[in-house]
Parts: structure tokens; C-alpha cells; sequence
């Protein structure tokens, strides 16, 4: 895994990454809060139920791998980007994608605290 210098990732999104790089549904699902709300293509899963259902298709199933290539701090969030590869269909996608995941970690201590005290994601 390669980021940007500037900017290290937290904890929990280091290990949601590694998570998904290693292809552990448990490990994955342990990194969202209970109440996380993941937002994949306009697609809305509530919950550790509905996170799991979404992770085991379409994160494990589809063999995910994430080579993350800039971390971002933007005022308080964590904004990855990344090269996304795995069995998923690719039809339509640019040769180079570079979704951002906009993942909500800890934040510093100069800011509200966050509802959610792990993260969610979005645009995978």
C-alpha cells in the first residue's frame, strides 16, 4: 500500500484497507460502527447487517483489492483514493480509475466529535 506522505491514515482506515486487501469479511465489517451508513454507486446499506450482506458480494465475492495512491486530510476526513481491482464486471469503467472513498475516522481533537465513532464510505 503506497499514500501520500503528508498524510498518514488513521488507524481504522489503515485496517479497513488492509481488510479488504486480505479479503476478511469479519475484519472488514469490524471497522464500520453499528450504525454506519455505506453508499456504494447510489446504493444505501444501513447497519452491520446490510454492511455484511453488501461486503461478502461485493467486496470478499468480488476479490476487492484497493492500492490506495493519495490520502487526503480535508478538514478533519479522510479522503482516499485508489486503484480498484477484482473479479467485479469492469464494462464502462476508465482504464484508470481513481474513486474517491471519503472515510470518516477519529477525528482530531479540534473538532465535534462524529456520530459514528469508526466510519463509513462512500463512492466505491
Amino acid at each position: 500500500m503506497t499514500h501520500n506522505d503528508t498524510v498518514s491514515l488513521p488507524p481504522v482506515v489503515a485496517g479497513h484497507i488492509d481488510a479488504v486487501n486480505a479479503h476478511d469479511e469479519d475484519a472488514i465489517v469490524a471497522t464500520f460502527a453499528d450504525g454506519a451508513l455505506v453508499n456504494d454507486a447510489h446504493r444505501e446499506f444501513w447497519g452491520s447487517e446490510a454492511i455484511r450482506r453488501w461486503v461478502a458480494r461485493e467486496m470478499t465475492g468480488d476479490q476487492v483489492t484497493i492500492d490506495v495512491t493519495e490520502v487526503i486530510d480535508h478538514h478533519g476526513d479522510t479522503i482516499v483514493r485508489g486503484r480498484y481491482d477484482g473479479t467485479f464486471d469492469k464494462t464502462n469503467l476508465p482504464e484508470e480509475p481513481h474513486p474517491d472513498q471519503l472515510l470518516h475516522g477519529p477525528r482530531r481533537q479540534d473538532r465535534q466529535p462524529d456520530r459514528h465513532p469508526q466510519h463509513s464510505a462512500t463512492s466505491y
